[in-house]
């Protein structure tokens, strides 16, 4: 919700405390983009709290099998971090606001080619405080990918740590969240509450009541994602 504020990259948080015992299992990294793109279910677009942990919890079950596992395992770990950006956001981490939208209209007309697909190509053209401004979604989702995929390695190699398992659920969960912000139509235009059209509280009004209100009617049957093999 971007009613709470609006406006940059920084460690994620927290910081994962390792646990005694390792599983040792392997996971090949190309599994990763498969888990990422079930996270977003076609019928849902991401939201307030609650659709945040409605997409988090119907997710594990169409994971493939031998990744599906290790979040069963975890599935209420998964779950409630879903919410964690929105909560860093709200007890005033100063560079997270920014990190849950891009308002892309904001660098003229679709299809946007004046904006740069590089954080720091679009840094150097426009200046930081322009695209902070506006909005560091992208960026961010390509920082949270980064560290997913790293952790998958380590879990591939004999001596992975008791923890990296823990660190791919947390980092699996804060990827959702931003991906489903991604999906909100109001995280990418600069009348983000309609308070250039006398539409004030749109915002909450579609991610926060709408999804509520038909909560009860929704299914999650996206069609099969094909994996990234290269």
């Amino acid at each position: 919700n971007r009613a709470i504020g609006r406006h940059g990259t920084a460690d994620i948080r927290p910081t994962m405390t390792p646990v005694p015992n390792r599983r040792g299992l392997r996971f090949a990294a190309c599994a990763l983009p498969l888990a990422l793109a079930l996270m977003v279910p076609a019928p849902v677009a991401a939201w307030g709290f609650d659709a945040h942990k409605f997409i988090a919890e119907r997710v594990i079950a169409r994971l493939p099998s031998g990744l599906r596992e290790m979040f069963e395992r975890q599935r209420t770990t998964f779950i409630e971090h879903a919410i964690d950006p929105d909560l860093w956001r709200n007890v005033g981490f100063e560079e997270e606001p920014s990190r849950h939208f891009l308002d892309l209209d904001a660098y003229g007309a679709a299809p946007f080619d004046a904006l740069p697909r590089s954080y720091d190509e679009a840094v150097a053209k426009f200046g930081p405080e322009k695209v902070n401004k506006e909005g560091t979604l992208p960026w961010r989702v390509a920082e949270v990918h980064g560290r997913l995929r790293r952790t998958f390695e380590q879990l591939a190699r004999p001596d992975a740590p008791g923890h990296a398992q823990d660190n791919a659920v947390f980092f699996a969960s804060i990827m959702g969240h931003y991906i489903g912000d991604a999906h909100v139509p109001f995280h990418a235009i600069v009348n983000y509450d309609g308070q250039a059209t006398g539409q004030l509280g749109i915002h909450s009004r579609f991610e926060s009541e709408l999804f509520s209100r038909l909560a009860p009617t929704l299914t999650v049957n996206p069609t099969a994602i094909v994996p990234v093999t290269n």
